[in-house]
Parts: C-alpha cells; sequence; structure tokens
C-alpha cells in the first residue's frame, strides 16, 4: 500500500468517493483536519477568531492520490492558527 504524505499541521480526516464509482465525472473527495493541539487552540478563539480561521481543509480528485495533493495545497494557503 502507498503512503501518502499530509501537510504538516494536519491529519486525514477521511476520504469519500463514493459518487466517483457510479459517475466517472465525478470527483472524490479528502478531507483533513487541524492537528490536535490547533483545534485545542482553535477552540479558545473568539467566535469572530473561528469565522476567519480553517479547522477543516477539503480536496478533489479523480484519485486518493489526487486528491489528497489538492488537499494539502488548500491546507497549506490557509493562515496558521495563533
Amino acid at each position: 500500500m502507498k503512503e501518502y504524505i499530509i501537510e504538516y499541521g494536519w491529519e486525514f480526516w477521511s476520504a469519500d468517493f463514493s459518487m466517483l464509482a457510479t459517475d466517472k465525472r465525478n470527483y472524490g473527495t479528502v478531507t483533513l483536519c487541524r492537528c490536535k493541539e490547533d483545534v485545542d487552540k482553535w477552540h479558545k478563539l473568539s467566535e469572530d477568531d473561528q469565522n476567519e480561521l480553517n479547522i477543516w481543509c477539503s480536496g478533489y480528485g479523480k484519485t486518493l492520490e489526487q486528491a489528497i495533493i489538492n488537499a494539502n495545497l488548500n491546507a497549506s494557503q490557509l493562515k496558521p492558527i495563533p
């Protein structure tokens, strides 16, 4: 089995390729979640700050590898949790 690298500070949460199985024009989805330390920090922020910072990040692709690459790219562009 191939091992995939997830963006630093993020953890693999889920993958859903069920729609891809029914229609090849669809894309699969991978969801990443911030690491536990950052999630704990996020919960201590004000509601306004929470609304500006994502703790979830998704990526799309025809394969698991493509979706993870896309999710990693999206995660790398998000602001860090202070």
